[in-house]
């Protein structure tokens, strides 16, 4: 009996000893390191109007990682990879700008079975983009930017027709 609790005992002493060994490795903030990123901003237009609320990616070639952000009421629009506003890495991206909203608009007084048809019928359908759909897809596109190491990188995208 007394061996079963010796070694017990050294088993409990152990444990703490163990998960202080693993919780410093697990949560420590090391990891993986992260790609250098360069800030990237830009304007997006379209028919020479800027763009708002638009969704801008920087894809990157499949090597690196992707950047995205969201054009303001000016076009504007800053890009982020892993922390708000850290830019992009540095390298060819394949560019999208995307901007959907829903077909159906809620009418201003409606019934509650009124507007479960309306939810219904909208889930059936696609968003509407507002924008030429080609720059939405990376496989239509047809935007490609360099983003340089150093310097300036603030993007002029227009979109057309």
């Amino acid at each position: 009996m007394r061996s079963f609790l010796s070694g017990s005992r050294g088993s409990l002493t152990r444990a703490p000893l163990s998960l202080l060994i693993v919780c410093t490795i697990a949560c420590s903030p090391g990891g993986p390191p992260r790609a250098k990123t360069v800030p990237v901003t830009g304007t997006v237009t379209y028919k020479g109007l800027p763009v708002d609320g638009a969704v801008v990616s920087f894809l990157g070639d499949g090597t690196i990682p992707a950047a995205v952000g969201r054009t303001d009421a000016k076009g504007h629009f800053e890009l982020t990879t892993s922390e708000p506003g850290d830019g992009a890495v540095p390298g060819t991206h394949q560019v999208t700008v995307s901007k959907m909203v829903g077909k159906k608009a809620a009418p201003a007084k409606e019934s509650m079975e009124e507007a479960a048809k309306r939810t219904t019928a909208a889930e059936e359908e696609p968003p509407l983009s507002l924008i030429p759909e080609r720059y939405a897809n990376a496989s239509t596109t047809d935007i490609s930017l360099q983003v340089k190491p150093s310097g300036t990188n603030d993007f002029p995208i227009e979109l057309k027709d």
